[in-house]
């Protein structure tokens, strides 16, 4: 199974004891040449998520947050996570980041049809 979605999320700065801003981090790591077509990133979910507790974190080669999957697709995948499905997921464009556009990330998410034990 695999499905393609966009980064939901990439305006906003992140929470807590990271509060950089997520479309510095895009544009630090394109530059980089580190976030790039085929570049895995992580999936984490993130049940405490005060707006939605299906939510799904975007994680950066380094760790960082990028955004989030959107809801609609986090309210599917989130689920299944919890039940043990594993998903990998990949950059397939980082668009934007000129003067007149933000940053976006387009994803290809590929899925496990077994669950891990």
């Amino acid at each position: 199974m695999e499905f393609y979605t966009k980064v939901a999320g990439v305006t906003f700065n992140n929470e807590g004891r990271n509060i950089e801003n997520r479309q510095r981090i895009i544009a630090e790591l394109s530059r980089k040449g580190v976030l790039k077509e085929g570049t895995e990133l992580t999936l984490r979910r993130d049940p405490s998520n005060r707006y939605d507790s299906n939510a799904v974190a975007v994680l950066g080669p380094d760790g960082r947050q990028l955004g989030f999957l959107p809801r609609n697709v986090a309210a599917d995948v989130s689920p299944n996570m919890m039940n043990g499905f594993h998903y990998k997921a990949f950059v397939e464009a980082v668009t934007g980041g000129d003067a007149e556009s933000n940053y976006g990330i387009n994803l290809k998410v590929v899925g496990d049809d077994s669950p891990i034990f």
